[in-house]
């Protein structure tokens, strides 16, 4: 069992740290407001941050690719060791027993479709011109999460009229085509199928930060994006 009151000093020591060095209001805020529920083996290992319902719209503060890069050099500067960390909506450790029930629940209905299509989504991937609509992976391999989470942001920061629902809406369906369409790319490395459930899920969880909605809608976007590459269309 992880020992997560010296996990939780960890983050504090890691929030009186970025406050030294970022003078957003919002994000220390952000910090103080998350509790650490849990550690999870890599790679990389990670930390799982909860936040409480009313304070949940406070994580995308920490989303932004620069301030997460920032918290995780902090962390591994700590420790010695390279760290990151994900966030839930989930405001204590009892919460949090309840949700990792359901989050592995729904994380092994992820793996048994993923199972089932990987090959296909990795075909149609490599086809020419196979990308979903809205899925610009810039002709650049794709080797990480990561790389579908940058691009993906840098597509919010260029948003027009963001303030607009319909223009968050765009986002959302194109950043979930891309995912899928960045998927079929991760497939042709041979990430493992459960890492990989994982690391969706993470991503998902991200876009609907950025575009201000359920977790849900995204999923159903990349979903039907998956659909799309898996029949070819």
């Amino acid at each position: 069992m992880p020992d997560l009151d010296k996990l939780q000093k960890l983050w504090d020591l890691t929030t009186d740290e970025m406050k030294k060095r970022v003078t957003s209001m919002a994000v220390w805020q952000a910090m103080e407001a998350a509790v650490v529920l849990d550690f999870e083996e890599g790679p990389p290992p990670a930390l799982v941050i909860g936040f409480s319902g009313e304070n949940y719209s406070r994580s995308g503060h920490l989303q932004v690719p620069d301030r997460r890069n920032l918290i995780e050099q902090i962390m591994q500067q700590i420790t010695g060791r390279e760290l990151t960390f994900r966030m839930v909506e989930c405001g204590s450790r009892e919460e949090w027993k309840t949700y990792k029930v359901l989050e592995e629940k729904k994380r092994a209905a992820a793996v048994a479709m993923h199972t089932g299509q990987a090959t296909r989504q990795a075909d149609a991937a490599a086809a020419p011109g196979a990308a979903a609509p809205g899925a610009d992976l810039s002709g650049q391999a794709v080797q990480s999460i990561e790389d579908i989470l940058d691009r993906a942001y840098k597509m919010f920061a260029a948003l027009p009229h963001r303030m607009l629902s319909q223009s968050r809406a765009r986002f959302v369906r194109d950043a979930a085509n891309m995912l899928a369409a960045g998927e079929g790319q991760l497939a042709a490395t041979g990430m493992n199928p459960d890492a990989m459930a994982r690391a969706i899920d993470r991503a998902i969880d991200r876009i609907a930060v950025w575009g201000e909605c359920e977790s849900t809608t995204v999923a159903l976007e990349y979903l039907r994006a998956r659909d799309r590459l898996g029949s070819g269309q």
